[in-house]
């Protein structure tokens, strides 16, 4: 069961903005009632005629979002072991590119919880490289952040 308590995001240094923790709120709470299986572009041009971030910001709101709800999920999701090789050709080869960085397993659940979000949320996972640097260096340490999470999250809901 999903519970919307266990979501958690980047505060102060990522979401300070009351209207984008709004709109992260109604992410959460709209993926159930949708199934997650609701699209990308019509959950971000909803959130911005409702709480008005601009149009890149709703995306890796969405994405952020949708990532985050996903680590919470991750253990009742489906999962098949990842094959880096097998995602050249597909909207996810760019996932194959941080395979050595990983570990089989970790591969696996990074593919998992990634699959169809924006490459860029390797990057915006981190609070510090917010669009400050154009060529950010992706480590190992944004791909566990991915996978585990970022140690200053704090509840979404409290």
């Amino acid at each position: 069961m999903f519970s919307s308590r266990n979501v958690y995001v980047l505060r102060p240094l990522h979401l300070s903005d009351p209207a984008e923790l709004q709109t992260m709120r109604w992410y959460v709470t709209s993926f159930p009632d949708g199934a997650f299986e609701l699209r990308r572009h019509k959950c971000a041009n909803a959130a911005i005629t409702v709480y008005g971030p601009k149009h890149e910001r709703s995306r890796e709101l969405y994405d952020l979002c949708l990532l985050e709800c996903r680590r919470v999920m991750y253990d009742r999701l489906p999962s098949r072991p990842a094959m880096p090789g097998r995602l050249h050709g597909t909207r996810e080869a760019w996932m194959a590119h941080y395979a050595h960085l990983l570990s089989s397993i970790e591969f696996t659940k990074f593919a998992t919880l990634t699959k169809n979000l924006s490459p860029f949320v390797v990057v915006l996972i981190d609070p510090h490289s917010r669009r400050l640097d154009r060529n950010p260096t992706i480590g190992r340490q944004n791909l566990l952040w991915v996978l585990n999470g970022h140690p200053a999250a704090v509840p979404l809901f409290v």
